[in-house]
């Protein structure tokens, strides 16, 4: 819902929160910026818990500055300055590998990276391939994870009021 408030305009920023690509999936099918910070460099406060370290709150912005502002004050950053950094100074990895297995990454997105990656290039940064090592139990780990975590936010929840489905 809120990347789709921000890329109608209804909204300049959002706040969303990140367990297994709730961030970054609305963003990129909206057209958005968005990031998943590092453990710990936004406060997650999310519920109960975090999803056991696996979600963590981050900004929906229509621009890398809005994002990178948003980002810097939920973080609890110094806001006033902003950082300048000249071409060349970054190195970048790109992966278009599904971190699990059996899972494809579809054209469309490995387009769009290709094209940023590009983008990157010109600007005079360092981009290489680069595919982290995924153990093959990811998805077993991540859906034990995910399934954990939302029995612990449905934990205060009165089961006759829920949906049979829920």
């Amino acid at each position: 819902g809120s990347a789709a408030a921000v890329a109608a305009g209804m909204a300049p920023i959002a706040l969303g929160n990140d367990g297994m690509g709730s961030l970054r999936i609305p963003a990129a099918n909206c057209g958005l910026v968005t990031i998943k910070p590092g453990t710990g460099v936004v406060p997650a406060g999310i519920s109960d818990g975090d999803w056991f370290g696996m979600s963590e709150n981050g900004p929906l912005a229509t621009t890398v500055e809005d994002a990178r502002l948003m980002l810097s004050v939920i973080a609890g950053t110094d806001t006033d300055v902003v950082r300048q950094d000249a071409p060349g100074t970054h190195k970048i990895a790109l992966s278009l590998r599904s971190p699990l297995t059996g899972v494809a990454i579809s054209k469309p997105y490995t387009t769009a990276a290709r094209e940023a990656a590009g983008l990157l290039i010109k600007a005079g940064h360092q981009v290489r391939r680069a595919d982290p090592p995924y153990p093959m139990s990811l998805s077993l780990t991540s859906l034990a994870h995910w399934t954990a975590g939302t029995a612990v936010d449905a934990e205060g929840l009165d089961p006759r009021r829920l949906a049979r489905r829920t």
